[in-house]
Order: C-alpha cells, then structure tokens, then sequence
C-alpha cells in the first residue's frame, strides 16, 4: 500500500513538473480519513507547484476539509439543491449533457468538464459526444468547459476550435 501511494504521489510530481495547472484527486475506494490524508499531501505539493488541486469526493466531506476545492460528479451536482454555503474554494462538475449544463449554470460553477468526447477506456460503454455535439453542449454553458474523454494535449487545438477552454 506504501509503495502504491508512493507510486501515485510521484505520478502527480510528474504531471506538475510538465506544467499541469489542475489536477483532480478523485479516489472513490478509499475510506474519507484515508482520502482526506491522500487530499492533504496533493494539495500542499499543488501549492508547491503553484497548481490547483481540486477534490471529487461527498458533499458531506467538506465539513472536514472546507478550505478544499470541490469538483462534482455529475450525479452529485444533479443532487445539489444549491452551490455548498460552506466552500471556500473552487467548484467544478463533471457534466454530460445540456440538462446538467443547465443544472452547473444554475449553480454557479467555476468550471465544467464535459464528457466523454471520444471513446476512453475509463467509460467504455459510455457513447462518445464526437466535436459537433460536444460544441453544440458547450454553447450552453456560462463558464469555461474542459473537453474530458480520450484525449490528451495533441487535441488542445480541435478542443479550442470547438469551444473548450482546454484539455482534461
């Protein structure tokens, strides 16, 4: 378990030293007070690095981290009925179509991933938006979109051209 954490925080060294501005700590298996350990070791090397770190984990977790950055899963921003009075830090959602667009706008999100753009092996039963539709989406949306899903930064420039802010 050790070296796997150690693995896993190396991993994130990397991506920063490449120039990674956010990453999203997202650890669904792990129990909170293990995650909210694993939280606190990212986001002090993301202050390093003068990156964001933004955390995908239960509404009620805040309470125990509230200086966090929060992103949510789409199932978790449809449940909101509000923006969380207690967040200090970003918010960000994971959004798939125009009803959740709709639903982050309301809630006043800082930023959107929208998903999946192409056939990714994290979801491989999930059907791919393709650009157009993608593009179609992202008009909707009041805040900068981040194109998630089989891609990577060779991509940056199709994403751009078809209204994302960036690559996730």
């Amino acid at each position: 378990e050790k070296a796997t954490q150690t693995s896993f925080l190396n991993r994130i060294e990397e991506l920063l030293i490449s120039d990674i501005r956010l990453i999203i700590l997202r650890c669904h298996s792990l129990k909170k007070s293990e995650f909210l350990d694993l939280a606190a070791m990212v986001d002090e090397m993301c202050s390093r690095r003068n990156s964001t770190c933004m955390l995908n984990m239960p509404l009620a977790w805040l309470n125990a981290y509230p200086e966090a950055n929060l992103h949510l899963s789409a199932n978790r921003l449809m449940q909101c009925r509000e923006k969380p009075q207690d967040l200090r830090g970003l918010l960000g959602a994971s959004c798939h179509n125009k009803k959740e667009v709709s639903w982050a706008n309301e809630m006043g999100i800082d930023y959107m991933l929208l998903s999946p753009v192409a056939e990714t092996p994290s979801h491989p039963k999930a059907e791919s938006l393709g650009w157009q539709q993608f593009k179609e989406i992202a008009t909707h949306a009041s805040m900068p979109v981040y194109a998630l899903g089989g891609l990577d930064r060779d991509d940056l420039d199709i994403a751009i051209t078809n209204g994302a802010q960036g690559v996730a």
